[in-house]
């Protein structure tokens, strides 16, 4: 079959548009989402993480617990808990907490943050969102990864 220029141009585009909506609606698969790939790193922010209780969390630092499972970073500072996201804003690589709990850093990249989500070295020109946190009547700590606000605002942070 002999196909001229635009024909053959407009069949791979056809095709690279059909991959890529595939591609979008298979990223909810976890297995997919340690890629590291910003379209598979939507499919771990959504839904609610229980983290379990203030004394979970005894000393000030940021906490790996929630990385693999729910891409979430505790952070305690004196008598506050709040949670980071732990999805690199440069190119979706996991964080994961550096030097002792003292800040977080992109494993792939090398982008480092401070406790609050805020860039302190790029390639990452973003900071890391927080998420809504409360605590329950349970006494237990819930984050809502639904709502992604800045360490500033009300809800990122709970005092326990």
């Amino acid at each position: 079959m002999n196909m001229n220029r635009r024909q053959f141009v407009g069949g791979v585009a056809l095709t690279a548009f059909g991959c890529i909506g595939g591609c979008q609606s298979s990223s909810s698969d976890a297995t997919a989402s340690q890629s590291g790939n910003p379209v598979d790193a939507e499919a771990h922010q959504t839904g609610t993480v229980d983290i379990g209780v203030p004394s979970d969390f005894p000393k000030d630092g940021a906490y790996d617990k929630f990385i693999a499972s729910d891409r979430v970073i505790v952070v305690r500072r004196g008598a506050t808990v709040s949670a980071v996201s732990a999805i690199c804003t440069h190119r979706g690589a996991n964080c994961q907490s550096h030097g002792g709990g003292e800040s977080i850093v992109c494993a792939k990249h090398g982008s480092r943050f401070g406790l609050d989500g805020k860039v302190t070295k790029g390639p990452a020109d973003d900071d890391l969102p927080c998420y809504a946190i409360a605590k329950g009547p349970n006494g237990r700590l819930v984050v809502d990864k639904g709502r992604k606000l800045k360490a500033s605002d009300a809800g990122a942070s709970v005092t326990v």
